[in-house]
């Protein structure tokens, strides 16, 4: 048996309940203060939602509509709304940043070095990107000084789609 945790602890589980985005807890079985439960509740009653990848030791926290249990191994089980960002193959990486304007800005780097070519060989392809409202336009600045404007795709659950056509080492896909 696992000993609850101090109550300073249960400070942190209510500044924590208190910020309203998706959360994860890691074998909570029986290390939770009733003080812990009520602030989980309470965030989860204010519409938050947490995943969790052992027992939570409480069976009201288990039935409530906004958990579920996810393998700790499993990114995609994990991610209570699902990716963010949606690029084919395994040598791009993406960070979305929320410009002080409202824009949200891409950027995607292309690690897809060819070292028989000594470059990074352009990619023809897809993003997808989930926003939390539309914006339906787009501008792409490539590296090598290049500027798109590609046709956006939008979709259910705030995704936007575009293709990005010889995509380099790096660019920034503007959406406005």
């Amino acid at each position: 048996m696992t000993a609850p945790l101090p109550a300073p602890i249960d400070r942190l589980y209510a500044a924590f309940a208190a910020v309203p985005r998706p959360r994860s807890l890691d074998h909570c079985d029986d290390c939770l203060t009733a003080g812990q439960v009520a602030a989980l509740r309470a965030y989860l009653d204010d519409g938050g939602r947490l995943v969790h990848t052992g027992d939570l030791g409480d069976p009201s926290l288990l039935a409530h509509p906004g958990v579920r249990a996810a393998p700790p191994d499993d990114l995609d089980e994990l991610l209570p709304s699902g990716r963010q960002v949606e690029v084919p193959g395994d040598t791009l990486a993406t960070n979305v940043m929320r410009l002080p304007d409202g824009r949200s800005a891409v950027h995607v780097v292309n690690y897809g070095y060819d070292a028989e070519e000594d470059r990074v060989r352009p990619l023809d392809i897809d993003l997808t990107v989930r926003l939390p409202r539309r914006q339906p336009h787009a501008t792409v600045c490539h590296c090598d000084g290049r500027v798109a404007a590609p046709d956006v795709r939008t979709g259910g659950e705030g995704r936007h789609t575009v293709a990005l056509d010889a995509l380099g080492p790096y660019a920034i896909v503007v959406f406005e």
